[in-house]
C-alpha cells in the first residue's frame, strides 16, 4: 500500500531524476567484521580478493552475479590446480 502512495504521488518519479554523483571506488578502506575486530586494506596484501557488496533481499540481480563470481572463483581453482600439478 505504501508502495502505491509513493507511486502515485510521484516520489518514486522524483528519485528517478535526482543525481547523488559517482562513487569512490578504490582506495583505503575499513570495515568492522562480524566479531566487532577492523578489516582494512591491509589485510588484504599479497592476497587475491574479490569483494562483492550486494543487498540483504535481491532476488532478481544479486544470485545471478553470485553465479557469475562462483563460475570465475571455481575456475580460477581449477587453473590453479592445474598450475600446481604441472609444476
Amino acid at each position: 500500500m505504501f508502495d502505491e502512495y509513493l507511486l502515485s504521488s510521484g516520489i518514486e518519479r522524483e528519485r528517478g531524476l535526482k543525481s547523488y554523483g559517482r562513487p569512490n571506488i578504490g582506495g583505503p578502506f575499513s570495515l568492522t567484521t562480524h566479531d566487532g575486530k577492523t578489516f582494512s586494506q591491509d589485510d588484504l596484501l599479497g592476497k587475491w580478493s574479490l569483494v562483492y557488496f550486494g543487498f540483504t533481499n535481491c532476488p532478481d540481480i544479486c544470485p545471478t552475479e553470485l553465479d557469475k563470481m562462483t563460475a570465475v572463483v571455481n575456475s580460477l581453482s581449477k587453473s590453479s590446480q592445474f598450475y600446481h600439478e604441472r609444476t
